[in-house]
């Protein structure tokens, strides 16, 4: 069994020595676009050579406000959790007042 890494597995063209030293860049953006719908890459092919001849990276600010503000909002499950808790810290409250 041989383990072959993903990037060179996406690769056909050989890739130009200059473009080299943005290969982590590249494979951190692919690994997030992934996970985030606000990073896109676009790859186009020359349509004689089939060479990826353009690759573009879309960063949209717009979609990624949108998931912080998802991230930052409580699930159901745990703003019911928050809702008990805070119940349980009242009725103790009042017990430790009452006596």
């Amino acid at each position: 069994m041989v383990t072959v890494p993903v990037a060179t597995m996406k690769k056909k063209d050989p890739q130009p020595a200059m473009l080299e030293k943005y290969e982590p860049f590249f494979a951190e953006l692919d690994k997030d676009s992934k996970r985030f719908s606000g990073i896109n890459i676009q790859y186009y092919e020359n349509p004689i050579t089939k060479e990826n001849d353009i690759t573009t990276v879309t960063f949209d600010l717009r979609i990624f406000k949108a998931e912080l503000e998802m991230m930052n909002q409580p699930t159901p499950a745990f703003q019911t959790i928050l809702n008990q808790q805070m119940q349980q810290n009242t009725i103790e409250e009042v017990q430790l007042g009452g006596e």
